[in-house]
């Protein structure tokens, strides 16, 4: 098993966490579609590079506070609020309840995320001699 393979495996079997006293969900694909929908940079691997380049020390924080929200809280409550556009809100309330001693243990646990999150990414490559409009064989 090569590196990559070993830690994108352990990603699937590390959930869920529990991390001071907050029970994290497992890290899947519905957590890229929210990393995208609140534009959490960090958690996009290759495709917010540019973005995680100019972030502020303040900004990489609130992203895994964010982060910590989307997989700590109920998930239809999770769903709702972004779909309205009031999650910002929830997150404050959120980081209320973590305590100054937790917030290191909470993102190295992001930090970790971030980074399984930047090893799952691939780029699709077009194969050479097609043409876009080309559909791929059938299994």
């Amino acid at each position: 098993m090569t590196p990559r393979e070993s830690t994108l495996t352990d990603a699937f079997f590390d959930v869920p966490l529990i991390v001071d006293g907050f029970k994290l969900r497992g890290f899947t694909a519905g957590s890229v579609t929210l990393s995208r929908k609140m534009e959490l940079s960090l958690f996009l691997g290759d495709e917010g590079a540019e973005k995680n380049a100019t972030l502020t020390k303040a900004e990489r924080d609130r992203q895994a506070m964010a982060f910590a929200w989307a997989h700590a809280a109920p998930l239809s409550a999770v769903l709702r609020h972004v779909r309205d556009k009031t999650w910002s809100d929830e997150v404050d309330l959120f980081e209320f309840r973590v305590s100054i001693d937790s917030i290191p243990s909470i993102l190295a646990e992001i930090q970790r995320v971030a980074e399984q999150a930047g090893e799952a990414s691939v780029d699709v490559v077009e194969r050479s001699g097609s043409t876009s409009g080309e559909k791929p064989p059938g299994n």
